[in-house]
C-alpha cells in the first residue's frame, strides 16, 4: 500500500536534480575555503586543531565510520531476511514477508490486481492475445487454450524488485522467441509487451533483442505448478532473466514486435 500516487523512478530523477543543484551551489560556496583547507596553510591548521582537540569534542573519523558501518551492519540484518529466508525471523524492518499468507503462490506482490483496476471479468472468455507489430508475417490472435496447446518451457526464476527484494519460483509458459517465430517475426526482432492493465507507469515494457532470444523469457501460465494467481499476472505474464521485477509485466494481452 502506497500513501502516494506520484512514481518513484520519476521522483528519483527530480531528486536527483535537486541534489545536483545543491552540490553545485555548496561546493561553488565553499571554493576558498576547501583552496585554504588543500593548501599549506590548511594543512597547518588542521595540524593546530588536532593538537588542541580535548576529549569530548566529538568523534573523530575512526569512531565516526566504525557507527556508519554499524549501522549500515544493524539495517542490512534487519531487512535482508526477505531474501535470504534462514534470516527472516530478523526481518524488523523488512517492507515484504515472503512467507505471509497475504502473498498468493509463495511469492510476494507489489500491485494487486485490485489495485490496477483488473478483475477476473476483464481477464475472462474473452481474452486474446494478439502477437503483431514490425515485420510480423502473420499477425496471431490466440485464445488461452491455444497458448496452453503451445509448446511449453520451464524456467526458475526470480522477482527481482528494486525495492530491495527477491523471490524466487518456477514458471512454465510459452518462449517469447517462440510466438514471435509463429508469428514470421524477422530474425534479431526485439518486443514491446503490453499490459491490460490503462494508466500504469509500467503497464508496457521493451524487451531487447538478446532477452527476446532467451530461451528462459517466457510469457508464463503457470507458477509453482499452478495456474497465475490473478495478482500475479493471470492469465499470462511476462518473466525472463536480468529484468527488474518492474518489467516483469503482469496481464499480458498483447506482444509487438519492434
Amino acid at each position: 500500500w502506497y500513501p502516494w500516487r506520484f512514481g518513484f523512478t520519476e521522483t528519483h530523477y527530480w531528486t536527483a536534480w535537486i541534489t545536483i543543484g545543491a552540490l553545485v551551489a555548496h561546493i561553488g560556496a565553499k571554493a576558498a575555503i576547501t583552496r585554504r583547507a588543500l593548501g599549506r596553510d590548511g594543512r597547518t591548521t588542521a595540524k593546530a586543531q588536532q593538537a588542541t582537540r580535548r576529549p569530548g569534542d566529538g568523534l573523530d573519523r575512526r569512531a565516526f565510520l566504525g557507527g556508519v558501518a554499524a549501522a549500515a551492519g544493524v539495517v542490512t540484518v534487519t531487512t535482508v531476511g526477505q531474501t535470504l529466508r534462514p534470516l527472516a525471523p530478523l526481518d524488523l524492518l523488512a517492507p515484504r514477508d515472503p512467507t505471509s499468507k497475504l502473498n498468493p503462490q509463495g511469492l510476494p506482490i507489489n500491485k494487486s490486481a485490485s489495485g490496477a483496476g483488473i478483475t477476473q471479468r476483464a481477464v475472462g472468455v474473452a481474452y486474446r492475445l494478439r502477437v503483431d507489430g514490425t515485420g510480423i508475417a502473420t499477425p496471431l490472435s490466440l485464445t488461452l487454450a491455444d497458448l496452453r496447446a503451445l509448446p511449453q518451457h520451464a524456467a526458475h526464476l526470480p522477482i527481482a524488485c528494486v525495492e530491495g527484494w527477491s523471490a524466487a519460483g518456477h514458471w512454465r509458459g510459452v518462449r517469447l522467441r517462440d510466438l514471435l517465430a509463429r508469428a514470421g517475426a524477422k530474425p534479431g526482432a526485439s518486443a514491446r509487451v503490453h499490459s491490460i492493465e490503462r494508466g500504469g507507469a509500467y503497464s508496457v515494457s521493451e524487451v531487447n533483442a538478446i532477452q527476446v532470444a532467451d530461451g528462459d523469457t517466457l510469457l508464463a501460465l503457470e507458477l509453482n505448478g499452478e495456474p497465475l494467481h490473478l495478482d500475479h499476472g493471470y492469465p499470462l505474464r511476462l518473466i525472463g532473466p536480468a529484468r527488474p521485477g518492474v518489467q516483469q509485466t503482469k496481464w499480458v494481452n498483447r506482444l509487438e514486435a519492434t
